[in-house]
């Protein structure tokens, strides 16, 4: 997340992670730094 800070990324496409031990925690902090989030199915 910092990287694309510094880079001054205004876009970032992830793939989710299942919300169980790491992937929980990798999740939570995309949905915090996140200013819209657009899920698809």
């Amino acid at each position: 997340m910092r990287d694309f800070d510094r880079l001054k990324v205004d876009v970032i496409l992830a793939e989710g992670l299942e919300t169980r031990g790491m992937g929980l925690a990798v999740m939570n902090r995309l949905r915090r730094a996140a200013r819209e989030v657009i899920g698809c199915s």
